[in-house]
């Protein structure tokens, strides 16, 4: 089986704009014969472990004919699926080729690192055949996953401060964690993995979901689409 490695990029980085999993994987000549599993045993494996129904269809995208790239790209598109199944909105992934197929390197977009990470741990052990029972290990990843998953208005938040080029950093994310801005939220929780800095300088302000620290006060408004009130929160903030 290749040598499978595993690190984290938390922000924008070398390889991608996205925060990602750089996967590497280092084959053998050995693998080029033959794997433990093929995709239809994955597939049937994910469906006895409670996590794909028998009408979903799995891998989404085709696996290539090449056996480095094949092997690839199912774990990358299985780590993919954890993720998603778990709650967490990622869809970017890529690979490329190295060293006449021997080398490959793949990156699986995450939201959250050590989420990310987990669900490549867990692709890894079943593409290799290591691991066959999933229900429970799939139940304590998912357990784990959504105690960090982004809420939906702070992420429709981040996307309309990127469209406006306004800084914002998570600041429940890598290398921040809540317990370090307790003189900002006085150790009051609104909403969890929501807290967020905008701007910078006199016009920085702190989000605990849509709850400004700064004004104290909510400043989501009626039943709008998140995007719509995104776009209200930080026409009342800058």
């Amino acid at each position: 089986m290749p040598r499978v490695e595993w690190f984290a990029y938390c922000w924008p980085n070398r390889r991608s704009e996205k925060t990602v999993v750089e996967i590497t994987l280092d084959f053998t000549a050995a693998d080029q014969e033959r794997f433990p599993l093929d995709a239809a045993q994955v597939r049937d494996l994910l469906i006895k472990g409670g996590i794909l129904e028998k009408d979903e269809v799995f891998p989404e995208q085709d696996l290539p004919d090449e056996r480095m790239a094949w092997y690839t790209s199912l774990l990358v598109q299985t780590a993919l699926l954890f993720q998603r199944k778990a709650g967490h909105r990622v869809n970017f992934i890529t690979q490329t080729c190295y060293a006449e197929h021997e080398y490959w390197i793949a990156l699986m977009e995450h939201e959250h690192c050590d989420v990310g990470m987990t669900a490549v741990k867990l692709a890894t052990e079943l593409v290799s055949g290591k691991r066959r029972l999933l229900e429970e290990p799939f139940r304590m990843f998912t357990d784990f996953a959504r105690k960090r998953l982004l809420p939906i208005q702070t992420e429709a938040i981040i996307r309309a401060a990127q469209r406006r080029d306004i800084p914002a950093i998570r600041l429940e994310r890598q290398p921040y964690k809540r317990e370090d801005f307790t003189d900002l939220t006085k150790g009051r929780t609104v909403c969890p993995n929501g807290l967020l800095m905008l701007g910078h300088g006199k016009y920085q302000r702190v989000l605990d979901g849509t709850w400004s620290l700064d004004l104290q006060q909510d400043l989501s408004s009626g039943e709008d689409e998140p995007d719509q009130v995104a776009e209200k929160i930080l026409d009342r903030l800058f």
